[in-house]
């Protein structure tokens, strides 16, 4: 299962979001090919509203070396809207996630479609 804001749930069903970052301490909690619920609510299965494939996984290891293009994939028209986003969703107020500090904050990305 995978857990996004309201907010996404429109962008990820148009396919303008194929893309998510999360915090994951003990690494992804999805595999390459798999699919996975997306919900916005952790304990409501009705608030699915999608089926993912995940595409590919990777880690990020310095969130300052973000493009455009993954910004877009994320959903949001720049870089910094994401970053901003990203802060706000994970209750963010230290410095970003950077290679000095990526073993204490590791961050995966996830690729996927709607299947």
């Amino acid at each position: 299962m995978l857990l996004f804001k309201p907010e996404h749930v429109a962008a990820i069903m148009e396919g303008r979001k194929t893309q998510t970052r999360r915090l994951r301490y003990h690494g992804p909690r999805v595999k390459v090919g798999n699919v996975y619920q997306a919900r916005t609510r952790m304990l409501d299965k009705s608030s699915t509203f999608a089926l993912l494939r995940i595409k590919r996984v990777w880690r990020v290891w310095d969130l300052r070396d973000m493009t455009l293009e993954e910004a877009e994939a994320e959903g949001y028209p720049s870089v910094e809207q994401y970053l901003e986003a990203f802060r706000t969703i994970n209750k963010w107020s230290g410095p970003l996630p950077t290679w000095e500090n990526a073993d204490t904050w590791p961050i995966w990305a996830v690729e996927f479609e709607v299947a």
